[in-house]
């Protein structure tokens, strides 16, 4: 029980953080951040062309990101933007003038140099197209398609799949009540929270779905 209520109160604080980041990069630096949408500590968002940036809701952008909206060199300002339900991995760099669609994961390391069409998976440096017509929900966490289009709410049980869950730890128990329990509230809000079984790692990997198609094609 005590370990619940911890996990409980840094979720809560958590998502304090959250929406004070989202706050202060829209008011004071005139960004436009979408609801829901998560960026990391050390994520550095230019600050040089801050009007320069968009980026949609519910996406995640992880540690060390960086997403640059000038070049220093040919003395412009040109805009990013950045769709909804898109996950920008970890140090990867979005260089300026690009656009990136709805649903789609640059995956850790990246430079995007290019536009990225939606639902697209890019990696690499310079960044290429490597899947395209995937299914992502918040945070760009994929997720199977019969969830996302029959019953996305129920996408929020994925967590129990947890290592701790499936080994029935001692939070086991409590942490499966409290995501039925938030499943039932976003069922009752008509909160569409998408959220899939899978991760993207370096030892893990992700199968296509059955509508997603691998690109091997350089982008």
């Amino acid at each position: 029980m005590v370990s619940a209520l911890l996990v409980y109160l840094r979720n809560q604080l958590h998502e304090l953080r959250v929406s004070y980041t989202r706050i202060y990069y829209n008011l004071f630096w005139g960004m436009r951040i979408g609801k829901g949408t998560r960026i990391a500590r050390t994520a550095k968002l230019d600050k040089t062309n801050p009007r320069g940036i968009s980026v949609g809701e519910y996406t995640s952008i992880s540690f060390e990101a960086a997403i640059i909206a000038h070049d220093y060199v040919r003395d412009e300002f040109c805009a990013v933007e950045i769709g909804s339900f898109c996950f920008i991995g970890a140090r990867s760099i979005i260089l300026p003038g690009v656009t990136i669609g709805d649903h789609c994961v640059v995956a850790a390391g990246s430079v995007v140099m290019r536009d990225v069409p939606p639902r697209s998976v890019v990696a690499g440096n310079p960044a290429r197209l490597v899947e395209q017509g995937i299914e992502t929900g918040p945070f760009g966490v994929r997720a199977p398609r019969n969830v996302v289009d029959n019953h996305p709410e129920d996408a929020m049980l994925a967590p129990v799949h947890s290592k701790e869950v499936r080994a029935g730890g001692p939070g086991a128990g409590p942490l499966v009540s409290e995501l039925q329990s938030m499943t039932v509230a976003s069922r009752n809000c008509r909160i569409g929270v998408h959220v899939g079984t899978g991760t993207i790692g370096a030892h893990q990997t992700q199968p296509s779905r059955p509508n997603s198609r691998v690109v091997p094609a350089p982008y």
